[in-house]
Protein backbone atom coordinates (compact mmCIF):
# COMPACT_ATOMS: atom_id res chain seq x y z
CA UNK A 1 0.00 0.00 0.00
CA UNK A 2 2.72 2.78 0.91
CA UNK A 3 4.31 1.43 -2.60
CA UNK A 4 1.59 2.56 -4.85
CA UNK A 5 0.48 5.56 -2.73
CA UNK A 6 3.95 6.82 -3.19
CA UNK A 7 4.08 6.05 -7.11
CA UNK A 8 1.13 8.01 -7.37
CA UNK A 9 1.93 10.91 -5.11
CA UNK A 10 5.31 10.99 -7.78
CA UNK A 11 3.12 10.78 -10.79
CA UNK A 12 1.26 13.44 -9.69
CA UNK A 13 4.01 15.82 -9.44
CA UNK A 14 6.02 14.59 -12.09
CA UNK A 15 2.74 15.42 -14.72
CA UNK A 16 1.72 18.54 -13.18
CA UNK A 17 5.77 19.58 -13.51
CA UNK A 18 5.41 18.10 -17.02
CA UNK A 19 2.26 20.22 -18.27
CA UNK A 20 3.29 23.20 -16.52
CA UNK A 21 6.43 23.67 -18.53
CA UNK A 22 5.72 26.81 -20.60
CA UNK A 23 5.91 25.49 -24.35
CA UNK A 24 3.14 22.79 -23.32
CA UNK A 25 0.04 25.23 -24.31
CA UNK A 26 -3.48 23.75 -24.27
CA UNK A 27 -6.84 25.10 -23.05
CA UNK A 28 -10.70 24.03 -24.00
CA UNK A 29 -12.26 27.34 -25.77
CA UNK A 30 -15.94 27.05 -27.43
CA UNK A 31 -16.41 23.12 -26.66
CA UNK A 32 -12.71 22.31 -28.37
CA UNK A 33 -9.33 21.44 -27.46
CA UNK A 34 -6.89 23.97 -28.27
CA UNK A 35 -2.85 23.23 -28.26
CA UNK A 36 -0.07 24.51 -29.74
CA UNK A 37 1.12 21.32 -31.24
CA UNK A 38 -0.19 19.72 -34.71
CA UNK A 39 -0.21 16.69 -32.94
CA UNK A 40 -1.62 14.09 -30.32
CA UNK A 41 0.72 15.11 -26.98
CA UNK A 42 1.41 12.53 -24.58
CA UNK A 43 2.81 12.31 -20.99
CA UNK A 44 3.66 8.93 -19.72
CA UNK A 45 4.88 8.19 -16.03
CA UNK A 46 5.05 5.06 -14.30
CA UNK A 47 1.27 3.39 -14.89
CA UNK A 48 -0.10 7.14 -15.51
CA UNK A 49 -1.00 8.29 -18.81
CA UNK A 50 -2.46 11.67 -20.18
CA UNK A 51 -3.16 11.93 -23.57
CA UNK A 52 -4.20 15.22 -25.44
CA UNK A 53 -5.11 15.46 -28.95
CA UNK A 54 -6.96 18.66 -30.82
CA UNK A 55 -6.55 17.60 -34.15
CA UNK A 56 -9.06 14.79 -34.12
CA UNK A 57 -7.16 11.86 -34.93
CA UNK A 58 -7.40 10.06 -31.71
CA UNK A 59 -10.75 8.53 -31.54
CA UNK A 60 -12.36 7.33 -27.70
CA UNK A 61 -11.20 3.35 -28.28
CA UNK A 62 -7.58 4.40 -29.13
CA UNK A 63 -7.37 6.22 -25.48
CA UNK A 64 -6.83 2.38 -23.99
CA UNK A 65 -6.30 0.09 -26.81
CA UNK A 66 -3.34 2.15 -28.49
CA UNK A 67 -1.97 4.71 -25.39
CA UNK A 68 -3.32 2.76 -22.92
CA UNK A 69 -4.17 5.91 -21.11
CA UNK A 70 -5.91 6.51 -18.01
CA UNK A 71 -7.66 9.49 -19.04
CA UNK A 72 -7.35 11.94 -22.46
CA UNK A 73 -8.60 15.07 -23.55
CA UNK A 74 -9.75 14.87 -27.12
CA UNK A 75 -11.02 17.08 -29.28
CA UNK A 76 -14.10 17.60 -28.47
CA UNK A 77 -14.24 15.49 -25.14
CA UNK A 78 -12.89 14.04 -22.87
CA UNK A 79 -12.07 10.17 -21.54
CA UNK A 80 -11.10 8.95 -18.11
CA UNK A 81 -11.66 5.22 -16.75
CA UNK A 82 -13.68 4.53 -14.21
CA UNK A 83 -11.27 3.76 -11.27
CA UNK A 84 -13.86 1.36 -10.07
CA UNK A 85 -14.83 -0.82 -13.14
CA UNK A 86 -12.01 -0.13 -14.85
CA UNK A 87 -14.35 0.87 -18.15
CA UNK A 88 -13.83 4.25 -19.73
CA UNK A 89 -16.30 7.61 -19.84
CA UNK A 90 -16.62 9.46 -22.34
CA UNK A 91 -17.84 13.70 -21.33
CA UNK A 92 -18.48 16.00 -24.01
CA UNK A 93 -17.26 19.46 -23.15
CA UNK A 94 -20.67 20.88 -24.57
CA UNK A 95 -22.67 18.66 -22.56
CA UNK A 96 -20.61 20.29 -19.39
CA UNK A 97 -19.59 23.29 -17.92
CA UNK A 98 -16.29 22.95 -19.25
CA UNK A 99 -16.78 24.40 -22.86
CA UNK A 100 -14.61 27.10 -21.89
CA UNK A 101 -11.50 25.63 -19.25
CA UNK A 102 -8.02 27.28 -18.78
CA UNK A 103 -4.93 25.60 -18.43
CA UNK A 104 -4.42 25.77 -14.83
CA UNK A 105 -8.16 24.44 -14.96
CA UNK A 106 -7.37 21.75 -16.69
CA UNK A 107 -4.29 20.95 -14.19
CA UNK A 108 -6.29 21.26 -11.43
CA UNK A 109 -8.58 18.49 -12.67
CA UNK A 110 -5.77 16.74 -13.50
CA UNK A 111 -4.75 16.67 -9.61
CA UNK A 112 -8.15 16.04 -8.15
CA UNK A 113 -8.65 13.28 -10.55
CA UNK A 114 -5.06 11.27 -9.87
CA UNK A 115 -6.11 11.95 -5.91
CA UNK A 116 -9.39 10.23 -6.21
CA UNK A 117 -7.41 7.11 -7.69
CA UNK A 118 -4.79 7.52 -5.07
CA UNK A 119 -7.66 7.42 -2.51
CA UNK A 120 -9.50 4.39 -3.70
CA UNK A 121 -5.94 2.32 -3.63
CA UNK A 122 -5.51 3.37 -0.05
CA UNK A 123 -9.03 2.46 0.86
CA UNK A 124 -8.96 -0.90 -0.90
CA UNK A 125 -6.04 -1.91 0.49
CA UNK A 126 -6.97 -0.78 3.92
CA UNK A 127 -9.33 -3.27 3.52
CA UNK A 128 -7.35 -6.21 2.44
CA UNK A 129 -4.72 -5.71 4.68
CA UNK A 130 -7.71 -5.87 7.82
CA UNK A 131 -9.35 -9.02 5.41
CA UNK A 132 -5.71 -10.47 5.59
CA UNK A 133 -4.82 -9.84 9.36
CA UNK A 134 -8.12 -11.28 10.56
CA UNK A 135 -7.43 -14.40 8.69
CA UNK A 136 -4.03 -14.19 9.64
CA UNK A 137 -5.15 -14.15 13.95
CA UNK A 138 -7.81 -16.66 12.97
CA UNK A 139 -5.30 -19.27 11.78
CA UNK A 140 -3.20 -18.24 14.68
CA UNK A 141 -5.73 -18.92 16.90
CA UNK A 142 -7.05 -22.23 15.38
CA UNK A 143 -3.32 -23.81 15.82
CA UNK A 144 -2.71 -21.82 19.12
CA UNK A 145 -5.94 -24.09 20.64
CA UNK A 146 -4.73 -27.29 18.78
CA UNK A 147 -1.33 -26.74 21.10
CA UNK A 148 -3.36 -26.27 24.28
CA UNK A 149 -5.72 -29.11 23.60
CA UNK A 150 -2.51 -31.17 22.41
CA UNK A 151 -0.83 -29.95 25.82
CA UNK A 152 -3.43 -29.86 28.14
CA UNK A 153 -3.36 -26.26 28.99
CA UNK A 154 -5.65 -24.15 30.63
CA UNK A 155 -7.19 -21.42 27.85
CA UNK A 156 -9.35 -20.89 26.14
CA UNK A 157 -10.10 -19.86 22.76
CA UNK A 158 -10.98 -16.35 23.36
CA UNK A 159 -7.85 -16.40 25.03
CA UNK A 160 -5.41 -17.87 22.78
CA UNK A 161 -7.29 -15.18 20.05
CA UNK A 162 -6.19 -12.37 22.46
CA UNK A 163 -2.38 -13.94 22.93
CA UNK A 164 -2.78 -14.57 18.72
CA UNK A 165 -2.90 -10.25 18.94
CA UNK A 166 -0.15 -9.72 20.61
CA UNK A 167 2.16 -12.14 18.86
CA UNK A 168 0.84 -10.65 15.64
CA UNK A 169 1.32 -6.84 17.16
CA UNK A 170 4.90 -7.32 17.77
CA UNK A 171 5.38 -8.66 14.51
CA UNK A 172 4.24 -6.02 12.63
CA UNK A 173 5.74 -3.62 14.95
CA UNK A 174 9.07 -4.82 13.61
CA UNK A 175 8.17 -4.64 10.04
CA UNK A 176 6.79 -1.62 10.56
CA UNK A 177 10.42 0.08 11.88
CA UNK A 178 11.91 -1.70 9.27
CA UNK A 179 10.14 -0.37 6.73
CA UNK A 180 10.63 3.63 7.98
CA UNK A 181 14.19 2.98 7.90
CA UNK A 182 13.91 1.51 4.64
CA UNK A 183 15.25 -1.76 5.04
CA UNK A 184 13.94 -4.94 2.89
CA UNK A 185 13.41 -8.05 4.36
CA UNK A 186 12.85 -10.79 2.30
CA UNK A 187 9.67 -12.79 2.71
CA UNK A 188 8.19 -10.85 5.22
CA UNK A 189 4.48 -12.61 5.16
CA UNK A 190 6.20 -16.28 6.05
CA UNK A 191 8.30 -14.25 8.53
CA UNK A 192 5.53 -12.62 10.25
CA UNK A 193 3.29 -15.76 10.38
CA UNK A 194 6.32 -18.12 11.94
CA UNK A 195 7.75 -15.66 14.31
CA UNK A 196 3.67 -15.02 15.16
CA UNK A 197 3.03 -18.70 16.18
CA UNK A 198 6.34 -19.08 17.69
CA UNK A 199 5.60 -16.59 20.46
CA UNK A 200 2.13 -17.85 20.69
CA UNK A 201 3.01 -21.70 20.88
CA UNK A 202 6.09 -19.84 23.73
CA UNK A 203 3.27 -18.21 25.28
CA UNK A 204 0.81 -21.24 25.77
CA UNK A 205 3.15 -23.31 26.96
CA UNK A 206 3.79 -20.51 29.97
CA UNK A 207 -0.31 -21.78 30.77
CA UNK A 208 -0.69 -23.85 33.56
CA UNK A 209 -2.16 -27.51 32.81
CA UNK A 210 -5.78 -27.71 32.96
CA UNK A 211 -7.35 -29.90 35.87
CA UNK A 212 -8.52 -32.84 35.03
CA UNK A 213 -12.54 -32.23 35.25
CA UNK A 214 -11.95 -28.57 33.32
CA UNK A 215 -13.13 -28.00 29.89
CA UNK A 216 -11.80 -25.68 27.03
CA UNK A 217 -14.68 -23.90 25.86
CA UNK A 218 -14.68 -22.14 22.20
Amino acid sequence: MMLATSEINQTKNEIEHHLSIEENQFAIENGQLQMNKDQPFTTTFLSELVLFDSTGEVEPGDVKNIYNAQFAFLKDRMVMANVITNNFIEITYGDTNWSNLSKGDILQFINTFLTLILITIWISSYFILLLITFFTIFMLAILGTLVAQTTARAVQFSGVWKMAVYSLSLAVLFFFIMDSLKVSVAFRDAITFFVSLTMLVSAIIKVPKKNANDDISF
